[in-house]
């Protein structure tokens, strides 16, 4: 099995983005050369050993990656989105429901707005995560100060007094 990236440019002409698709050496985001009219782009592996025809046959699929400029609240959104809204019909049917349904957005680097769900990950540019944050370590420090100053005693466990009923 190799390991493939895929990249989704946004396309007027395809809702869905056009797709490109290159071996990669990780999974590591920092690691990849994101072309710049890349918005999202995912990790899979294949058997195939070609890039253009492995995305046949995908397993281990990763998240979907955003790559954005900021992190934007559904306020934000909403006033970004304003002045398009007014003018067509269509695009405010469907930014309603999104705006609605969702509190997270992300403005990418070729100025789209993103939908951020819990199966995406958002980075930057340079691969670096914005959405979800990286949890923070658990130090020694931290965990000898969870430490009890003495030993637990268990209770033994609770008996009846009662006969079970016979049948």
């Amino acid at each position: 099995m190799k390991t493939y990236v895929e990249f989704i440019r946004p396309s007027k002409k395809t809702p869905a983005g056009i797709a490109t698709n290159a071996e990669a050496s990780s999974r590591d985001p920092r690691k990849l050369d994101i072309p710049a009219s890349c918005d999202i782009f995912y990790f899979y592996d294949s058997p195939i050993g070609n890039a253009y025809f492995s995305s046949t046959e995908q397993y281990n699929r990763s998240k979907m990656y955003i790559v954005a400029r900021r992190l934007l609240t559904r306020d934000e959104a909403k006033q970004l989105i304003a002045p398009r809204l007014k003018k067509d019909q269509a695009a405010r049917i469907v930014w309603d429901a999104k705006l609605e349904n969702n509190r997270l957005f992300a403005l990418t680097r070729n100025n789209n707005i993103e939908v951020v769900t819990r199966d995406n990950i958002v980075v930057d540019a340079d691969g670096q995560r914005l959405w979800p944050r990286p949890r923070a370590k658990k130090t020694l420090a931290f965990e000898f100060d969870a430490a009890l100053d003495h030993d637990i005693s268990v209770k033994k466990p609770v008996r009846f007094r009662h006969k079970p009923p016979q049948p």
